[in-house]
């Protein structure tokens, strides 16, 4: 696996939250509901997901179903390993929200944690074609790449996402995963 260290240990990267909000015309959170996704997301950095959880409890019956929302609910459930639940949150994300770069990486890693690894790779690839300029859609791909054998394209992907991303950050997300 010579000039790819970084994906000789696939581990876990159960975030989304580096990517951009979708860009849909659903009303942005407010109030009370912004207030405790917010704190859900604190809860998620200081690694309590049972308080995170607790939090967007709080938000507004109607607005649960917002993708900010759902991004979250996914971390959540992805931090705990329930990649059922994970692939049914990620589904409503990319339908509710199919503009939105965190649902279709959401629903890729919860593949890749399936050990779906060619449904990984399907779902990274295709929504790296739409969103190009998403590092992490790039880096994905690459790591599924990667886990299917394909060493030499995921080493383009990986170059890639270097490229649009922030080099740096590329490079510590392979160090983490």
């Amino acid at each position: 696996m010579d000039g790819l260290p970084m994906f000789e240990a696939l581990g876990p990267w159960p975030s989304v939250s580096g990517l951009p909000a979708e860009t849909d015309a659903r009303p942005a959170l407010a109030g009370g509901d912004l207030h405790c996704l917010h704190a859900a997301e604190g809860w998620i950095e200081l690694g309590d997901p049972v308080e995170a959880n607790r939090e967007l409890d709080g938000i507004s019956l109607e607005q649960r179903g917002h993708p900010d929302v759902m991004a979250v609910r996914w971390q959540i459930y992805a931090g705990a390993r329930m990649w059922r639940v994970c692939l049914i949150i990620a589904r409503i994300l990319t339908e509710r929200a199919p503009t939105d770069p965190r649902g279709w990486l959401a629903l890729a890693e919860t593949f890749f944690f399936m050990h779906r690894f060619q449904d990984a790779y399907t779902v990274a690839y295709t929504a790296a074609l739409e969103f190009p300029e998403s590092w992490l859609l790039l880096y994905a791909t690459a790591r599924y790449a990667f886990r299917l054998g394909n060493t030499t394209e995921a080493e383009q992907y990986l170059q890639l996402a270097m490229a649009i991303g922030d080099r740096i950050a590329v490079m510590d997300k392979g160090r983490i995963a």
